[in-house]
C-alpha cells in the first residue's frame, strides 16, 4: 500500500468486528488504513447472536455503514419462563437482535478488499518517536502513525505490552448454539420466537432470541434461534469439559466437534431437568 504524504496512516491488527469498526471509521475520516487479520481466509460463521443498542447504531453511522431492516430481527417484548414453561413475566421492550455473521458482512463489505490482508499474522509491535510498526510472521515490517490492537482476548500485542496481565476464569461457562427456525415445534416457536426470552434455574441463566439464518436471511421461516446457557463450573469441572475424547486438554474453549459424548449427554440431561421445556428443546436441537 502506498502511503500518500498528506494522509496519516493506521494499521489495525485484527479483522473481526472491533477491527472493522475502527478501520471503517478511520477510513471515513480520511486516513490510509490497512487491516491485518491472522486467519488466512475470510472470517465466516463465527460467534452467534448480538443484542443491539442505540450505541451500536451510532457506531455504524460513524463508520459509514448504511442501516436497513435486514441488519437484524425486531422483537417486541422480553419474556421469562419458569421451569415448567409457564410465563413468569413479560414486558414490552422493542429491540433489534442481530448476529455476528450479519455484522461482519456489512462491515466487511464497506471496507476495500485491497486494504484487508488475510493471513497477516502480527507477531510483534514497536513504537518510536516518529512512528509505530508491526512485524509479521513472514518477517516483513510495516510502519504507520498508529497501530490499533483489535486482535481479540488472546491478543499478541497485549501480551507483548502487558506481559503480567493474564486471563482469569470467572467461574462459569457458556453453552452457545443456533437452531434453524423450521425445526422447532409449534409450541416452542410460539413461546420463544419474536421475543427475547429467559429462564432462570438456580445459579444459572439461559437466554435466547431470533437471529438471521443461512446466508444471513432475516425472512420468516429462514431465521435461526440463538441461545446462550450460563452455568457455574469449578476449575476441575472446567478442565474436564475442555478435554476431548483423546485426552487433549484445551484452554478457554473447545471446538464443538471435539466435545465428548458424555459431556453432551450430561448437558442434555441437565436441560431436561433444569430448563423450561421450550428451552430444553432448543438446546437438544442445536446442531
Amino acid at each position: 500500500m502506498i502511503n500518500r504524504p498528506n494522509k496519516r496512516r493506521a494499521i489495525v491488527v485484527g479483522g473481526s468486528l472491533g477491527g472493522l469498526f475502527a478501520a471503517n471509521m478511520l477510513l471515513r475520516k480520511g486516513w490510509d488504513v490497512e487491516v491485518f487479520e491472522r486467519v488466512p481466509d475470510e472470517l465466516a460463521g463465527r460467534g452467534a447472536g448480538i443484542v443491539t443498542h442505540p450505541e451500536l447504531f451510532e457506531a455504524m453511522a460513524a463508520a459509514g455503514i448504511p442501516l436497513d431492516a435486514s441488519v437484524g430481527i425486531d422483537v417486541l417484548s422480553r419474556v421469562t419462563l419458569d421451569q415448567d414453561g409457564d410465563v413468569v413475566l413479560e414486558n414490552a421492550l422493542p429491540q433489534t437482535l442481530t448476529a455476528w455473521g450479519k455484522m461482519y458482512q456489512v462491515l466487511r463489505a464497506a471496507f476495500p478488499d485491497s486494504l484487508y490482508r488475510c493471513g497477516g499474522n502480527v507477531v510483534s509491535v514497536q513504537s518510536t518517536e516518529s512512528h509505530a510498526s508491526v512485524t509479521l510472521a513472514d518477517g516483513t515490517t510495516h510502519q504507520a502513525d498508529i497501530i490499533i490492537a483489535a486482535d481479540g482476548f488472546r491478543s499478541t500485542i497485549r501480551q507483548q505490552l502487558l506481559p503480567d496481565l493474564h486471563l482469569q476464569y470467572a467461574g462459569y461457562i457458556a453453552w452457545r448454539g443456533l437452531v434453524d427456525e423450521g425445526v422447532l415445534s409449534d409450541s416452542a416457536h410460539a413461546a420463544l420466537f419474536d421475543k427475547f426470552a429467559f429462564c432462570l434455574p438456580p445459579r444459572e441463566q439461559i437466554l435466547g432470541y431470533p437471529v438471521a439464518g443461512q446466508s444471513n436471511s432475516t425472512l420468516a421461516g429462514e431465521r435461526r434461534y440463538n441461545f446462550v446457557w450460563y452455568r457455574t463450573s469449578g476449575d476441575d469441572e472446567l478442565k474436564d469439559l475442555l478435554r476431548d475424547e483423546s485426552g487433549k486438554q484445551f484452554e478457554g474453549g473447545i471446538p464443538p466437534t471435539l466435545i465428548r459424548r458424555d459431556v453432551l449427554a450430561d448437558m442434555y440431561e441437565s436441560a431436561d431437568t433444569l430448563l423450561a421445556p421450550q428451552f430444553a428443546e432448543v438446546v437438544k436441537k442445536a446442531a
